[in-house]
């Protein structure tokens, strides 16, 4: 067979077929005239002068042997029932080759261990190695893997394939590849039904594929990095349910997963670093208020980088407080509600007055949960979207007129969002955010209180917004409904390397619903 052939069926050079057989149902049959049947009858330059140079009769022998050769393949999908070829015969068939270096397998042999020449080579095993398919056939290479001892160190290890990409791989470099490019598209099921493989041997090249491709990551180059942990493993122990994320706001790429999250997270990722020598790099660093990762950055960074708290975060905190104050008004009637019916079931009054009065505090109850429970989603959203809704407008206002405490929050969460949105500079925003502490602490409200405290606390960090404008953990955020995506369709990871492989390779991939 001829080395250009085998290179483009199956990606291997250096090696030719010595025999080639095609099996089908446990049955085995040689192939002859191995190098002119698996061109399936094409003729080179040189074969087509040859033959112009003989005598017809001599050429038109030639070309039956060929054209014999050729049809070898169908011979055996003949159905000897019907005298006929069956259509669909040619995909249960496999195609065999075997093959063997070109040059001597002896030179340049070393010890893996101790680097040193002089190797023995033993006898070892045949392996059969899956590559691409021919046609409708599955095909594969088969070659002797011998075994190696050194006299040196006296160690005993097996013959390294230059076509496979580890010792234990069962396909070629390039079947790994076709089998990742099938993954773009697919899941793995879907791989592992159309290429007839495992589902296991897809997980594995494409793990061994994202391996190579993120051994290294570069740090060098990024300035801006956000920084988000994210709760993923449920029934794993405390230390061990979330993730922490770090990317470069700036690209978008992954540059760290670590399991666990707060500071011991993030060891490994200032160990690259500095290693790398990328910390005089980085300038702003994105955050949530989370005092842990407030003094890795001070430990590991300097004291010179900027640590921004964005809008993000400092509106959700802001939302949790209004909730807060909902559940305690909710809680408050409930209190009250159990008061009331206690002292009319003690009462000397008349029966029927008092279960009258008892309907009507129930029915006090029942009014407060619609207003409370029912319209919880209506505080969170923005104003300017409830607008669009005349009747969510219309519940959101009955509730804000009937509780202060709730009417006063909403009204600061969206002076929070004003300043956000209409202050230039930091030293305009700061003032803002000062008015608004003294507000907050002026409704006399534990949970308005406890927000000034702190924005108050965390007003450097907060006012970085408007020093690196655009500074936002919102893409870190959004990357994480996109890892919630990646676990969803997969139904959950046990293997958590290659989950972590994942995560890295996500802002390459889009979103395809029905993925597994």
């Amino acid at each position: 067979m001829h080395i250009p052939w085998l290179y483009l069926i199956t990606g291997i050079s250096g090696f030719q077929v010595v025999a080639q057989r095609v099996e089908r149902h446990g049955r085995s049959r040689e192939i002859r005239n191995a190098h002119v049947l698996a061109r399936c009858g094409t003729l080179k330059i040189g074969e087509l002068l040859f033959l112009l140079n003989k005598p017809p009769h001599i050429a038109l022998a030639l070309l039956r042997i060929i054209l014999n050769a050729t049809v070898a393949y169908a011979s055996c999908d003949r159905d000897p029932s019907q005298g006929r070829r069956r259509k669909t015969g040619m995909s249960n068939l496999t195609l065999v080759l075997t093959i063997t270096s070109k040059k001597s397998r002896d030179e340049g042999l070393t010890c893996r261990e101790c680097a040193k020449t002089g190797v023995v080579p033993r006898k070892g095993e045949w392996r059969r190695i899956r590559c691409h398919d021919v046609g409708r056939m599955r095909c594969y290479v088969e070659v002797e893997v011998r075994r190696m001892r050194c006299p040196e160190c006296r160690k005993l290890f097996k013959e390294k394939l230059p076509f496979v990409t580890s010792l234990k791989a069962r396909v070629t470099r390039a079947f790994e590849w076709l089998i990742v490019n099938e993954r773009e598209t697919a899941s793995i099921t879907d791989v592992a039904k159309k290429l007839g493989i495992d589902w296991r041997t897809v997980k594995d090249a494409e793990k061994r594929v994202l391996e190579a491709e993120y051994k290294t990551i570069s740090l060098k180059g990024v300035t801006r990095i956000g920084i988000d942990e994210l709760y993923v493993f449920a029934n794993e122990r405390k230390s061990r349910k979330y993730i922490t994320v770090v990317r470069d706001i700036d690209t978008g790429r992954v540059l760290n997963v670590s399991r666990g999250k707060g500071e011991a997270a993030l060891k490994e990722f200032a160990y690259r670093l500095r290693r790398q020598k990328a910390i005089k790099g980085i300038k702003c660093v994105c955050m949530d208020m989370s005092n842990a990762y407030f003094a890795w950055v001070a430990k590991n960074l300097g004291e010179d980088v900027l640590i921004v708290f964005d809008h993000f975060h400092v509106v959700m905190k802001m939302n949790e407080h209004i909730n807060n104050i909902r559940r305690l008004a909710m809680a408050q009637v409930n209190s009250d509600t159990r008061r009331r019916l206690a002292e009319l079931a003690e009462s000397d009054e008349d029966k029927e007055a008092v279960r009258r009065l008892m309907l009507n505090a129930q029915k006090r109850q029942d009014k407060a949960k619609e207003y409370l429970k029912g319209n919880m989603r209506l505080l969170l959203m923005n104003a300017e979207d409830v607008a669009e809704l005349p009747k969510a407008k219309a519940r959101l206002d009955r509730m804000l007129a009937k509780y202060t405490d709730i009417n006063s929050a909403y009204i600061l969460k969206e002076k929070l969002r004003s300043i956000y949105a209409n202050a230039k500079t930091k030293a305009e925003a700061a003032g803002l955010f000062k008015d608004w502490i003294e507000e907050a602490r002026a409704t006399e409200v534990d949970d308005l209180a406890a927000m000034a405290s702190t924005i108050e606390d965390h007003l450097a960090g907060i006012l970085g917004f408007w020093e690196f404008r655009g500074a936002s953990n919102a893409s870190v955020e959004g990357f994480n409904n996109k890892i919630r995506w990646l676990i969803k369709q997969a139904y959950g990871y046990r293997d958590f390397k290659y989950f972590r492989l994942k995560v890295f390779d996500l802002p390459n991939l889009k979103a395809r619903d029905g993925d597994c």
